[in-house]
């Protein structure tokens, strides 16, 4: 039977929810929800945890007969964390044909993209996705895992954790125009991965930091034994290919790895590489240590 525009009978309240609360909605038989995504959830968990969990009007939702619809990975980080939180609480929704379930969050998802234009930064879109991707490197630093965007440890950032970085490093817009001023210097590790390094760079050594990504990105006049072509060799920038067998991790690391000479005047080796599977150490930036950018630890 199809409602149309008919009046609900659900009610609306605002309340505190316990874990004990969502132990037994969670439990309740015949709950049906998706798949529990465990990202999410360890997101959420330590939100809560840290008391960073903010209340924003999302709601948890309930049919006619009581059983959540809308909520599950809130309660399972709240069980988990043993932390309360306020909450709109939705009841009476009707659903008998799982219509209402299957209309929840379908709308657009909010990206560190839009949280960046909505703060008010002078970005257009294509600039503000780019820095926060960017700002993602950057808090991949500050928990312990440096340029690892795509692990396990990355994956919990929320929109929150992006916001909060881009306020707290306002030099990231800058080193974003500096990178996409050429089209050859984003080609370097793509205009995220080319930000964050040129940002952290730049702060040990502005001038040879901006000398040492134009080497690297045009390649004007340099000798095969210049430690900026051999960096452009082993990315790919010689032939055009991009080095697609490289992570993006490892081809930061390569980068991290010119730099260093350039800074320290030591001999460039014949091969410039990363060896990732023999358990090489990553990289540290000369001048800037991880251990100096990390302010909350690595997580458990």
């Amino acid at each position: 039977m199809k409602h149309g525009n008919k009046r609900p009978n659900a009610t609306v309240s605002i309340e505190f929810v316990t874990p004990e609360m969502c132990r037994k909605w969670l439990d309740a038989p015949g709950i049906v929800q998706r798949p529990r995504r465990k990202l999410t959830v360890a997101r959420l968990k330590k939100a809560m945890a840290d008391g960073a969990y903010l209340f924003n009007g999302e709601s948890l939702i309930f049919d006619t007969a009581g059983k959540m619809i809308d909520g599950q990975h809130r309660c399972t980080a709240c069980v988990e964390s043993g932390v309360g939180f306020w909450s709109v609480v939705v009841r009476g929704v009707e659903n008998s044909n799982l219509d209402a379930s299957a209309t929840i969050d379908t709308g657009g998802a909010r990206t560190g993209a839009d949280v960046a234009v909505m703060d008010g930064m002078p970005l257009d879109r294509t600039e503000a996705g780019c820095l926060a991707a960017a700002a993602r490197y950057i808090v991949s630093a500050e928990l312990g895992s440096p340029l690892d965007v795509g692990s396990n440890l990355s994956g919990v950032l929320s929109n929150s954790d992006i916001l909060d970085a881009l306020r707290r490093h306002p030099g990231l817009v800058e080193a974003l125009r500096f990178v996409r001023a050429t089209r050859y210097r984003r080609r370097i590790l793509g205009p995220s991965g080319t930000t964050a390094l040129y940002y952290w760079m730049s702060k040990v050594d502005e001038a040879l930091a901006a000398s040492y990504f134009d080497q690297v990105s045009e390649g004007m006049g340099l000798t095969k034994e210049h430690v900026a072509y051999r960096v452009r060799s082993t990315l790919g920038l010689l032939d055009g290919s991009g080095a697609p067998h490289m992570t993006m991790r490892a081809k930061c690391a390569v980068f991290i790895k010119g730099w260093n000479i350039l800074r320290q005047g030591r001999p460039t080796p014949q091969l410039l590489v990363y060896r990732a599977a023999n358990n090489e150490p990553y990289p540290e930036i000369d001048g800037l240590p991880w251990k100096a950018l990390e302010i909350r630890g690595t997580a458990a």
